[in-house]
């Protein structure tokens, strides 16, 4: 469908959402005229997110070419996000967008914050968070709280304990990193991956072999 004839249509839309909300607040119409209508918005709700997430990501695409930059960006994924809250692919995409193209990491946190108070049990929100926190802003505490927020929810990616055990590592504590390997190299489903934990659990058992052997003393 032609852009024109998109905005045509959502701009029919919007009257027509208008004029219902009208009717309700004038107490207009029966229960059983209403009932068609409400069923009718429902359809057209999903009509109208799909054009946003289309003209989102075209957007993103005229970016990607030098048409414009990216200042219109986030007006438009909030107009999403308010609309659809819990359309998750956009929410990954837009903080995705934010946090790299953007350079605005903390803007990103927000918006997936935002989206974990709209869906408290969905995992993917706090495995993000946990991303840039690791990555971007080397927030190593808040990573770890975030990727164990994550790892508690249903559904909930397994490589969380991969990070986790990271992160334990960049912050001097051998032991728990060495624990949460073996947790990764008892639960893979791929051999290599296996076999890539417990080269880290030999690791880091060396690490704690020696520093026992230097707390001991000479002569221990």
């Amino acid at each position: 469908m032609r852009r024109g004839a998109w905005r045509f249509l959502v701009l029919g839309l919007a009257l027509f959402l208008a004029a219902q909300i009208w009717v309700g607040a004038t107490g207009l119409g029966s229960a059983r005229e209403r009932k068609p209508m409400e069923s009718w918005l429902m359809g057209s709700q999903a009509v109208l997110v799909d054009y946003l997430w289309f003209d989102l990501l075209q957007y993103f695409g005229a970016y990607s070419l030098g048409e414009h930059d990216l200042s219109g960006f986030p007006g438009r994924y909030e107009r999403l996000h308010r609309l659809a809250p819990t359309f998750h692919r956009a929410t990954i995409f837009a903080s995705a967008v934010r946090s790299s193209d953007m350079q605005d990491p903390k803007g990103a946190l927000f918006w997936l914050e935002q989206a974990e108070s709209d869906n408290p049990e969905h995992w993917v929100y706090p495995y993000e968070q946990g991303f840039i926190h690791y990555l971007w802003l080397e927030n190593y505490r808040q990573a770890e709280a975030a990727f164990r927020r994550a790892g508690r929810r249903e559904g909930a990616h397994p490589a969380w304990r991969h990070f986790v055990a990271r992160i334990h590592e960049l912050g001097g504590d051998p032991r728990v990193a060495c624990e949460l390997w073996l947790q990764i190299a008892e639960n893979a489903e791929h051999p290599r991956i296996r076999e890539a934990a417990m080269r880290n659990v030999e690791r880091l058992e060396g690490i704690l072999h020696s520093r026992s052997r230097a707390s001991s003393g000479p002569g221990a």
